[in-house]
């Protein structure tokens, strides 16, 4: 709902899909060329918010602008409807959270939203900002990983950077101030201790893990659920990266309140919270101490994990999913809560790139570059049109952007 002064965009021609039940996705002969955002490269989804990287290294976002999480003026409350963020090209790679990260060609990073990392126009590194707001000090950054409390950044020589509220020791520079509150801030991007060949990362919002040159991966933060696969649910604060046991041949590491990692031999692996089966291997146990090989998926290329699931796009193009599925979160337009196993996605079989949320929300490109999402829809952010609360359970496109 909006308030006096404010704008809600949604498309005129959107179907009233206002009910609390999943719906169904669009068929193809409904999704004519020129309707829909059809030149994506990369696409990520935060909080009640999603962006998509275009191929013009430009950026569309839609969802909700609470804290200028879409780039806009204050005036628009949300939006149904993809939004260019204006001031903003030669975009790379981008991270959504309750802000929103680009890198630029050149290794600059901006953010918009919520403890944007300014400094803001108003001189507080983590008042809101409305507009892209570069992030003093980085110059030859490869990639950005955003949450609601904290940002890290992959450097090009292999260090990390983190910035943000120290809650669990997600900075990662060795301290313990500030560890057991939501008060204390390192405003500024900060060196993560004794890790300099990093080549991939992932952040959550109380665990940060680096994929290293070796295969190896480091992680800092809260160990809880079995994070670090020492066979233990004990909670520890790790204030720099500690290993996780028993992994020396990772590609790629996800984090969210699981893990998961995907290996040369296209198989994937997951640990940790397992109350909604996201780790997928059909077992009852609430935490899997361990990294537990997912069976019949031999050909993960790209592997994404939710709040309470988990997706991998197979080289064939098609898309699994696994776990919570309370607001259509898989994809697989079944009435069942969870789900235990990976099953497909229905309608995708040409996948590029996938995307998974903190709030049950994913969204998938097919090649060429077509944007799909699925899930809950609750200030817009499924981006079909409709800005009212309700859900999807199989893959809708994406319209077309606004300039």
């Amino acid at each position: 709902m909006s308030r006096a002064g404010e704008d809600v965009v949604s498309a005129q021609d959107a179907p009233d899909t206002g009910s609390s039940q999943p719906e169904a996705g669009v068929s193809d002969a409904q999704n004519p060329p020129g309707r829909y955002l059809d030149d994506a490269v990369q696409v990520t989804v935060g909080d009640a918010v999603a962006c998509a990287l275009r191929a013009s290294g430009r950026v569309a976002c839609w969802g909700t602008n609470g804290a200028g999480r879409l780039g806009q003026p204050d005036s628009v409350l949300d939006s149904a409807v993809p939004l260019m963020v204006p001031n903003l090209d030669h975009v790379v790679q981008i991270s959504a959270s309750s802000s929103v990260c680009a890198v630029r060609e050149g290794g600059q990073v901006w953010c918009w939203g919520t403890r944007a990392g300014g400094p803001t126009p108003a001189g507080d590194s983590f008042l809101a900002a409305n507009t892209p707001t570069r992030v003093e000090g980085l110059e030859d950054i490869t990639q950005v990983s955003t949450t609601h409390v904290h940002t890290c950044a992959l450097r090009a020589t292999g260090h990390v950077v983190c910035w943000g509220y120290r809650i669990h020791g997600v900075i990662g520079d060795g301290s313990s101030e500030g560890i057991d509150d939501l008060y204390t801030i390192t405003p500024t991007p900060t060196t993560v201790v004794g890790l300099s060949d990093a080549s991939q990362i992932s952040a959550s919002w109380d665990l940060t893990c680096a994929r290293r040159t070796t295969g190896e991966i480091a992680c800092w933060g809260f160990e809880n659920a079995g994070y670090f696969g020492s066979g233990t649910t004990m909670d520890t604060i790790h204030t720099t990266p500690a290993p996780i046991s028993g992994i020396s041949d990772a590609l790629e590491i996800q984090v969210s309140g699981h893990l998961c990692i995907r290996r040369p031999d296209g198989s994937a692996a997951c640990w940790g919270d397992n109350r909604s089966g996201q780790i997928g291997i059909d077992s009852p146990e609430l935490d899997i101490l361990a990294p537990a090989v997912i069976h019949d998926i031999p050909d993960v290329v790209e592997i994404r994990t939710g709040d309470a699931y988990t997706c991998a796009r197979r080289a064939v193009g098609s898309i699994l999913c696994w776990g919570s599925n309370n607001a259509g979160d898989l994809g697989v337009n079944q009435p069942v809560n969870e789900l235990r196993h990976p099953v497909q996605v229905v309608g995708i079989s040409s996948a590029i790139g996938i995307a998974t949320g903190e709030e049950s929300l994913t969204c998938a490109i097919e090649a060429p570059g077509r944007v799909y999402c699925w899930g809950l829809g609750q200030e817009g952010e499924l981006g079909d049109g409709n800005a009212e609360f309700h859900s999807r359970a199989s893959p809708a496109p994406v319209l077309a952007p606004r300039e």
